[in-house]
């Protein structure tokens, strides 16, 4: 069996950076909710976290606390997971909004998107999508 990759051929991969507020319980709800796990984390002086970094299965997202020099920026995450009806129904307990759910996608693109409680758009697919397979 030939073994695929999960990033698109034209594209290369890169790590999202959330600049959040509550970025303590932004951290709590990719635990929650995505299963991730927090690897790094530095904190400023004042205890905001000026840095952190999360694997969520093999993606890395890192994340600061939002403040006067760097304002809360919400962003889009395409996220490729492995079981993602598990992956959309962890998130909605965590507190994300389903937006789109995967009957609703067009085939054979079973795609969810949710927003997450800070109005992030997360698109979540399989590994193993066709659409993006090259």
């Amino acid at each position: 069996m030939k073994k695929v990759s999960h990033i698109l051929n034209e594209l290369r991969s890169s790590t999202p950076f959330f600049t959040i507020r509550e970025a303590d319980e932004f951290i709590r709800f990719l635990e929650e909710g995505l299963r991730g796990q927090e690897t790094y984390c530095e904190r400023r002086p004042d205890g905001s976290i000026g840095n952190a970094l999360v694997l969520v299965e093999d993606n890395l997202v890192e994340i600061s606390e939002a403040n006067l020099e760097y304002p809360e920026r919400s962003i889009a995450m395409q996220l490729r997971v492995e079981d993602p009806e598990a992956c959309r129904q962890q998130m909605i307990r965590a507190g994300a909004r389903p937006v789109v759910e995967p009957a609703g996608a067009v085939e054979p693109r079973r795609q969810s998107v949710l927003v997450d409680p800070w109005g992030n758009q997360w698109y979540l697919s399989r590994h193993t999508d066709p659409y993006y397979l090259a």
